[in-house]
């Protein structure tokens, strides 16, 4: 079988590929390299490396392409996720926490963290999570 014809049907192949798995558009990239591997061996058919060196850089410009323009027209806000998603709610202090440096508790909805201040924080103050560090949480 030709090359060419065996670079197109792999084209095809990664195309229906990209069909079945949405979002990703690495399949894509693939099968424009081998389109365009396709044409190198259909013009120069004995040439066999020149067919695989086209199809790698082909594919890797593809690749990066596709990136960033994914990157630069996706608008999907980008939602925190696990102990991300503590920042910025509301939590009541447990066990006062004596700045700097000792920790203290505090419940975050139906939950008990370590906490560590700037300032001292009595017991039974309302506080906010303003940022993670590690298993602590920082508050104020």
């Amino acid at each position: 079988m030709d090359p060419g014809y065996m670079w197109l049907v792999f084209a095809l192949i990664l195309l229906i590929l990209e069909a079945l798995t949405p979002g990703t558009f690495f399949m894509a990239s693939l099968a424009i390299g081998s389109l365009v591997a396709a044409t190198a061996a259909f013009l120069l058919p004995t040439v066999w490396w020149l067919q695989w060196i086209v199809f790698c850089i082909v594919t890797t410009l593809c690749v990066f392409i596709s990136r960033h323009l994914v990157q630069r027209f996706d608008t999907t806000p980008s939602v925190p996720m696990n102990v991300d998603a503590l920042v910025g709610k509301p939590a009541v202090v447990v066990q006062a926490i004596d700045a700097p440096g000792q920790a203290g508790r505090v419940r975050v909805e139906s939950q008990e963290w370590r906490a560590c201040a700037e300032r001292d924080i009595p017991e039974g103050e309302r506080v906010e999570v303003k940022e993670v560090r590690g298993n602590r949480l920082l508050v104020g």
